[in-house]
């Protein structure tokens, strides 16, 4: 079973620069989401989001899912906090350095705190 063609992964939380902190706006999540589909080869179906109220202990912030076409991708943000976590699931093999690039850049990531793939395995778990 460990060779399943299904079994890439990435699941990658961490802090965001201050300055840089996109984790609260939308629109520029969803882009950022889409951008990362695209960089990694896979086609998006639908994404779905949800504004987390302020209200929420841990909000304000986003949980946003694309659809892709081999599974998701997922974020869940918290701005006061400048954290994200993040997890990409497929079927189809995909470039990691490749998306650890667009995530480092998109979302400004200062501080990994957990990094997971499969099927390379555990990167670094703090």
């Amino acid at each position: 079973m460990d060779s399943a063609p299904f079994r890439h992964m990435i699941v990658a939380d961490g802090f965001v620069s201050a300055h840089g902190n996109i984790l609260n706006d939308g629109p520029a999540i969803s882009g950022f989401l889409r951008g990362l589909a695209e960089r990694i080869g896979m086609n998006e179906i639908a994404l779905h989001s949800h504004k987390v109220p302020a209200e929420i202990d841990s909000g304000p912030g986003w949980t946003m899912v694309d659809i892709i076409t081999t599974s998701h991708i997922s974020i869940h943000t918290f701005p006061r906090f400048s954290f994200f976590m993040l997890d990409v699931a497929s079927c189809k093999a995909l470039d990691h350095d490749v998306a650890f690039g667009h995530i480092v850049d998109g979302l400004h990531v200062v501080e990994w705190r957990e990094l997971f793939t499969r099927p390379e395995g555990m990167l670094t778990c703090l």
